[in-house]
C-alpha cells in the first residue's frame, strides 16, 4: 500500500469515526419512541458526508479518489449495521 493511498484511508476513517458518533448522538436524541425518525436522520447525515466527501474534501486534499471513498462507505455500511442494537438500548 503506497503512503498515498494509506493517507487516503485513515483520512476516511477519521471521517466515518467522527460521522458515526453524530449519527448516533442524533438518533438517540430522539428517544425510544421515534427511533426510526432518528435512524433516518443518520441516514441522512451519511449520504450528505459521502456526498461533500467525494465533490469537494477529497480534491481540496488532494487524496485518492478510489480509496478515500471506497473505504469511507465500507466502514459507514458496516458501523450501520451495529446501529439499530445501540439506538435501542
Amino acid at each position: 500500500m503506497t503512503g498515498e493511498t494509506s493517507r487516503a484511508i485513515w483520512t476516511s476513517v477519521g471521517v466515518a469515526v467522527v460521522v458515526q458518533v453524530l449519527a448516533l448522538l442524533i438518533g438517540r436524541s430522539f428517544g425510544k419512541d421515534r427511533v426510526l425518525v432518528g435512524w433516518g436522520m443518520g441516514a441522512l447525515l451519511r449520504l450528505l458526508t459521502v456526498m461533500v466527501y467525494g465533490f469537494a474534501i477529497i480534491p481540496a486534499l488532494g487524496l485518492s479518489m478510489a480509496p478515500a471513498l471506497l473505504s469511507l462507505v465500507v466502514i459507514l455500511f458496516v458501523t450501520t449495521l451495529f446501529e439499530p442494537f445501540l439506538l435501542t438500548k
